[in-house]
């Protein structure tokens, strides 16, 4: 009789106490700790066992940290128990250190090579992991080091180097850097940068449902990781959640422990026939069945990965792991459309290809994986509705597999007709959202061409602006003389009637669209229009302005824009909007809070955003989030003295066809306290006049740069910035993109306090005060009256 019937803690089926003590302590191997976390899924009397000896654990360490002594910061902690991925945590007392020679530092273990070494961290498969310090350049670090029963193995010895080498032929910002490979005294060892954070382990463990952006985020940096990686000829072997770090702050995924990783062409020369390398919750059944192991592997194991994202444990669990085995060869698992209402239909299609039995009808590639994926993220991204939109017309669910006629292209031809585009928009936002009370339309000799004036307490035309609309022809000027509250959606979508038409607030009036999916205003292919002084505040999932189609003249000026704390959606949209060389499209003097995403600019091929300024704007978000992003392709575009203030980026740029940023010039801008103030997201080195110059960034940390070596091209694309190398900036980047300029320790400015109104303004001796670097700070920001009081949904007219 299982423990899942009777609930029991004496089944034979149960772990042993000292199992559950060391599962509630973090240091059972992966395949054990997997078997015990299925069977605690099923049996209450388990689970409570292990929560009591959780609390034990913690009971304890409270204690211990009350004694005196000094000890490791709760950050340095989390950066300790992070590295513990690139080396399964685990009994380090019988671990032999006499390879270390003597160090300086009093409280260094030894030192290895030029590093002192300062505490054990784990093991892996083949070696341990040590945490050290390298005191040229004033980083720590993480040595793998292998086994010393193991280093006298002349085979175990040229596997250790062979892999060590080929993970650090691997580039690639989703894959932990190899910084080098050396020996002392016998024993091989490889240098690899340390992480702060945690694994994804760990983070399914501490918040077993993950929201779906999450989830997508984490397995589209994943598939790309591995494409670079596959891209080298290195096959990972061994992708679970205890091998993929998330780096501390921006979350940015980072695949661990190459230990098992290996050239492609060495295969049959590492492993004999018929021996299982790898976790088994999560490895191909070609794996468990002694079969070649290729880049699918890498895919089934990812799919593993996913599943156990949604569901908080592998597709594959079981007791022993000769059960696990047997189901990763013969089981397959529910879809996961079925486990969980919120997946979408094609991503639980995708996990179901992924985990194919044969290798032949998984996905291609890892890279076709990685696009999938990510144009899904775009998609959720700037989703307006209030639930994650179905992208295929919903159909019976299957438990096998799907066919391997239903390839991985035809997922994205169905992915892409939903993604990005004003079609995708429109259509969710706008078309399919209820329609406004139908207006019936002026005449063309009815329609109004001077002064129209709006004011709810005050004399004036009308009482809402949707009249005045009603009533305005070409050139008008709709003008709201008080500061009340309005109601939207509005819509300047007719290119005859509205053309020249000017909507603007002399005080400050607020224009909201609540219980709407459409965008509070929407601009759609006219020419000359100009909004002014309005507060415009979104809901979650609705965009503030939305413009698109040719939109000559086009003036957003003296705005200010928000959402609310838990936004899922931008606060502007420019998609595949244009202006004109003597018309450019202008955004000017807005400021655009949030914490998600600020402006999205959004082209494609062929219908490229082109001829926009954005000028003097403050962007600025007091949690992570986006501030501007650039997609697909732009021409003509020109961003210069904004503020970008806060969240994890600046202004993220993906162009990723050849020529998709022509003509793109960001200069001139002040960056202050982001992750990554410029990110270069899978964009093609070859691009038009791309200019990245004359900027000031302050207490940044890094340059975020996916996809090819972009080197040469950032030597070519960014020039004359002052960047200071304070706040732990990467110092190599700050040298690459301030060039000719020397780098400096730090920038003075009179305050970094946003409250002050010095705020980022540079001392009239300093010589960034001449202008030629940054955003001129005297006038940025919108000049926008404080809030109105609160009113009623009733006060609406």
């Amino acid at each position: 009789m299982s423990a899942s019937t009777t609930g029991t803690a004496n089944e034979s089926n149960c772990p042993e106490e000292q199992q559950l003590r060391r599962f509630a302590a973090r240091a059972l191997a992966a395949a054990e700790a997997d078997a015990v976390d299925g069977h605690l899924a099923e049996c209450a009397d388990c689970q409570e066992r292990v929560a009591q000896f959780t609390l034990t654990l913690q009971n304890a360490t409270a204690e211990s940290q009350t004694d005196g002594q000094d000890r490791a910061s709760p950050r340095e902690s989390a950066s300790v128990a992070a590295t513990e991925a690139q080396g399964e945590p685990g009994e380090v007392d019988d671990f032999e250190l006499g390879f270390l020679s003597p160090s300086t530092d009093s409280r260094s273990l030894g030192k290895i090579g030029g590093y002192d070494v300062q505490s054990v961290v784990g093991r892996g498969g083949m070696g341990i992991v040590l945490k050290a310090f390298d005191p040229s350049l004033q980083r720590l670090v993480a040595i793998k080091v292998l086994t010393p029963a193991l280093a006298s193995n002349q085979k175990a010895r040229r596997r250790f180097l062979r892999e060590a080498r080929a993970a650090a032929a691997v580039n690639h910002p989703n894959v932990i850097t190899i910084h080098g490979v050396d020996e002392q005294s016998g024993m091989p060892y490889l240098v690899m940068e340390f992480i702060g954070g945690c694994t994804l382990r760990e983070r399914i463990r501490a918040k077993p449902r993950l929201e779906m952006i999450e989830i997508l985020r984490i397995a589209a940096q994943i598939a790309t990781g591995l494409a670079a990686a596959h891209q080298q000829g290195v096959v990972h072997r061994d992708i679970k959640p205890s091998n993929i770090m998330l780096e501390d702050g921006i979350e940015r995924v980072k695949i661990a422990d190459f230990g098992l990783a290996r050239a492609a062409m060495d295969l049959s020369d590492i492993t004999s026939l018929g021996q299982t390398v790898g976790t088994p919750s999560y490895i191909s059944p070609e794996q468990v069945t002694g079969g070649n192991a290729d880049e699918r592997s890498d895919l089934f194991s990812l799919g593993c990965v996913i599943y156990a994202m949604v569901t908080g444990h592998s597709p594959f669990r079981g007791t022993v792991a000769l059960d696990v085995i047997r189901k990763v060869a013969d089981y397959h698992p529910k879809p996961l459309a079925e486990v969980d209402e919120r997946v979408p239909q094609t991503l639980s299609d995708l996990v179901e290809k992924l985990l194919e039995k044969d290798p032949k009808d998984r996905c291609r590639s890892a890279r076709e994986v990685g696009e999938l994926l990510m144009q899904r993220v775009a998609e959720i991204n700037l989703a307006p509705s209030d639930r994650l939109p179905q992208l295929t017309a919903a159909r019976p669910r299957r438990r096998r597999a799907m066919t391997a006629g239903v390839t991985a292209s035809a997922l994205l031809a169905c992915l892409a007709v939903a993604v990005w585009g004003a079609k995708r928009w429109q259509d969710s936002a706008l078309d399919t959202a209820e329609a406004p009370p139908a207006e019936t339309p002026a005449a063309p000799s009815t329609w109004r061409q001077g002064l129209i004036t709006v004011a709810q307490a005050d004399e004036a035309d009308f009482d809402s602006i949707a009249e005045a609309l009603a009533a305005a022809g070409p050139g008008a000027t709709i003008r709201i003389l008080d500061r009340a509250r309005y109601r939207g959606p509005l819509a300047l979508e007719d290119s005859r009637r509205y053309q020249g038409v000017t909507l603007e607030s002399t005080q400050g009036a607020e224009l909201v669209a609540p219980g709407s999916s459409r965008p509070v205003l929407s601009v759609k292919a006219t020419q000359g229009v100009t909004v002014r002084g309005l507060r415009l505040s979104a809901s979650a999932r609705q965009f503030g302005i939305y413009v698109s189609g040719r939109c000559d003249g086009l003036l957003v000026e003296n705005c200010e824009f928000s959402h609310p704390s838990d936004t899922k959606s931008a606060n502007l949209v420019l998609d595949q909007a244009a202006g004109s060389a003597e018309r450019p499209l202008r955004l000017k003097n807005l400021k655009v809070g949030g914490n998600y995403l600020g402006l999205a600019i959004i082209g494609k091929p062929g219908a490229p955003v082109s001829f926009v300024r954005i000028e003097a704007c403050e962007f600025i978000s007091s949690e992570p989030g986006t501030l501007l992003t650039l997609e697909n392709a732009v021409r003509n575009v020109s961003i210069a003295h904004n503020i970008f203030s806060g969240g994890v980026g600046g202004i993220h740029i993906s162009l990723p066809e050849a020529g998709g940023g022509d003509e793109l010039a960001i200069e001139n801008n002040t960056f202050f306290r982001q992750t990554n103030w410029i990110a270069l997201l899978e964009t093609n080195s070859d691009q038009g006049r791309l200019q990245v110059r004359n900027n000031l960034v302050l207490e940044c940390r890094t340059l975020l740069i996916q996809g090819e070596q972009y080197e040469p091209a950032v030597i070519r694309w960014f020039e004359n910035n002052w960047w200071e190398l304070a706040s732990a900036a990467d110092a190599g980047q700050v040298k690459l993109v301030c060039a000719p300029r020397e780098p400096q320790e730090t920038l003075a400015v009179l305050s970094r306090d946003s409250n002050s109104a010095d705020f980022l303004r540079p001392a009239d001796d300093s010589p960034l005060a001449s202008g030629a670097v940054g955003a001129e700070v005297s006038y940025v920001g919108a000049v926008v009256p404080a809030p109105s009081p609160e009113l009623n949904t009733s006060d609406f007219r």
